[in-house]
């Protein structure tokens, strides 16, 4: 049975939309699935880990939003994919001659940040916050999922659990 990045491979592709990733607790888990399908260079723009509140900021969260509340929350991953997507459509308007994507009639970006492991409270233990911004919405939606288990123990089988969701969320917006 196929996975389900083959099915949203497969809906970009139909539509003719390109998706970049802005990964936090996912470690690039999201762009490896996406990768993993062939033609993937015909709707796939590219990623990046922004590990690092300094890196999420340097790509476009506001840094109050990182201060005040925290890298782990419904608004800073809104933030990401709406960062995410801007960055997405103003580097392939500047660049598109140099561009392998299949010229896009929409643009989608993913985002995850979370605990897959290692959380300050057991509460806050395999949570993440998924956001998506499209060119056809206004504005990011972000859904919170949790993972059971103890996210020390289950850090791998977290970040695949978090991935496969964030590509369930692209299908849902597709």
């Amino acid at each position: 049975m196929p996975g389900v990045e083959l099915k949203v491979m497969d809906k970009l592709k139909e539509k003719q939309h390109a998706i970049t990733t802005v990964e936090s607790c996912t470690g690039g888990r999201i762009a490896d699935l996406l990768t993993n399908v062939g033609g993937a260079a015909q709707v796939y723009w590219g990623s990046v880990v922004t590990y690092d509140g300094s890196l999420k900021s340097d790509w476009g969260v506001p840094a109050g939003s990182i201060k005040d509340i925290g890298t782990v929350t419904e608004q800073v991953a809104g933030e990401m994919a709406a960062a995410g997507l801007k960055r997405m459509i103003d580097g392939y308007n500047r660049e598109k001659e140099c561009s392998d994507l299949a010229e896009p009639k929409g643009f989608i970006c993913v985002s995850s940040t979370g605990f897959a492991g290692g959380a300050p409270t057991p509460d806050l233990s395999g949570t993440c916050y998924l956001g998506i911004a499209t060119s056809s919405m206004n504005g990011p939606v972000v859904k919170k999922v949790h993972a059971d288990g103890d996210s020390r123990e289950h850090r791998v089988q977290h970040k695949d659990y978090f991935a496969e969701q964030a590509l369930q969320m692209v299908m849902e917006h597709l």
